[in-house]
């Protein structure tokens, strides 16, 4: 069983920038370590919930996590509802 987590890129960035998906400082790795879990990372910079769903419907490799994963995590942020001239 594994954690899989559809994310921004604050999922994967640290002080000095991004960092690879298994790198073992970000915050999912630290939560599957913790948890005795495998990670499946998905995720890029700039995702929103559009974004992820677009990814979650047409990505072959998020299709393969899925119905091996015990626990979802959506961990993006809202930039959907800002106004457009932001």
């Amino acid at each position: 069983m594994s954690i899989v987590v559809l994310s921004d890129s604050l999922a994967f960035f640290g002080p000095k920038g991004g960092l690879p998906a298994n790198d073992p400082n970000i915050w999912p790795s630290i939560v599957a370590e913790q948890c005795g879990r495998d990670l499946r990372l998905f995720g890029r910079i700039g995702w929103t919930s559009r974004d992820v769903w677009w990814a979650l419907t047409q990505d072959p490799n998020i299709w393969a996590a899925i119905p091996d994963a015990e626990v979802v995590v959506l961990a993006f942020g809202g930039m959907d509802s800002l106004p457009s001239p932001l």
